[in-house]
């Protein structure tokens, strides 16, 4: 899919091989990904006001992704967010509870993920 916009996403997911391919997937749309390998890592460096939106693993090591996004609207900075995970288990869904926001399992295709990205940005991508 190609499209034309300037979205800068945060992609915090601990597995190095898929956050290389939501990163690679989402510069060949043309958004402007920023990878981090753990919620920590980007509460140390990342600016959330800078991006449009963040992608975020469920089961991060450390905090994990509902924790992040939790710490994030603590502190005035909530960002528009999907959910990843590999786990399709009791536990997991249980925790999506309190989630409002769209969740994807993976393995999920590039359609599924730009139709997670167009509702949490409240806009479809504009076609090239």
């Amino acid at each position: 899919m190609q499209v034309n916009n300037s979205w800068t996403i945060g992609v915090i997911d601990d597995d190095s091989g898929l956050r290389t391919a939501l990163t690679q997937l989402l510069r060949s749309a043309q958004f402007t990904p920023l990878p981090f390998e753990s919620a920590e890592q980007f509460l140390r460096n990342a600016d959330p006001q800078d991006l449009d939106a963040l992608i975020v693993d469920l089961h991060l090591l450390g905090l994990n992704g509902l924790q992040l996004l939790a710490t994030l609207e603590a502190r005035g900075e909530a960002r528009p967010a999907v959910l990843i995970t590999g786990r399709d288990d009791q536990a997991s869904r249980d925790l999506f509870r309190s989630w409002k926001g769209p969740v994807l399992f993976k393995p999920f295709d590039d359609t599924q993920l730009f139709a997670a990205l167009t509702l949490v940005l409240g806009k479809p991508p504009i076609a090239a």
